[in-house]
């Protein structure tokens, strides 16, 4: 148990938020969402986050604690998320309504507070770098799962290419999910379900909305 508060303490510190973690479960594994936002901007066409008004590539929606391999969700929790830390995660989520959805869904079920949970999505963010290859203004990228896998793996210490999960809708990448054990390292045996994509994916571009 200390050493889990010590890593969380540390966690905290690089994540520039002062906080003692409310729970600390080693059976618990977490599960880190990222959209490919072109693909999520025209699923929503009417939205005017900032996250559709730019072109965006991976952009972070959801942190999950999973138990046994099925998600916790909708916790009774009273806790908000507060104006504060809304604002705080606008740089790397981009968008208001998709912050209070992932904490009402999800990080009520963390065993974290509000402030606690940013913190998390905050250090899981600012570890991971994403191939150049990737650029939302780019048209017509078309590529084979397993090399995007292994580009990614190459490209983030630990993140073994089978640790990441890909979501697709019919031929176009929708999202990925990066496993990660209790304590936030990456883990293949911590991914509860299998890839839903095509051996080859298409990634959509960013297409410029009228302001």
């Amino acid at each position: 148990m200390k050493g889990r508060q010590l890593f969380l303490a540390v966690l905290t510190i690089l994540a520039g938020t002062a906080y003692v973690p409310a729970s600390a479960d080693p059976e618990s594994a977490w599960i880190a969402t990222y959209n490919w936002s072109p693909q999520y901007c025209m699923d929503v066409l009417g939205s005017r986050e900032p996250q559709c008004m730019q072109p965006h590539g991976f952009v972070f929606r959801n942190l999950i604690r999973t138990r046994g391999g099925a998600a916790l969700e909708n916790c009774d929790d009273e806790e908000s998320i507060s104006r504060d830390i809304i604002e705080r995660l606008m740089s790397i989520m981009l968008n208001k309504d998709q912050i209070k959805a992932a904490w009402n869904r999800y990080g009520k079920c963390s065993g974290h507070s509000a402030s606690e949970y940013a913190g998390l999505i905050e250090y899981i963010d600012r570890r991971i770098e994403w191939p150049s290859a990737y650029d939302p203004q780019n048209a017509g990228i078309e590529v084979k799962i397993i090399a995007m896998a292994r580009q990614f793996s190459a490209a983030n210490r630990g993140l073994d290419y089978q640790s990441i999960i890909f979501r697709c809708k019919g031929p176009w990448l929708e999202q990925i999910q990066l496993c990660l054990n209790a304590d936030f390292n990456y883990d293949r045996a911590s991914c509860p379900s299998a890839n839903t994509c095509r051996d080859d994916v298409r990634l959509r571009s960013f297409q410029a909305r009228p302001e």
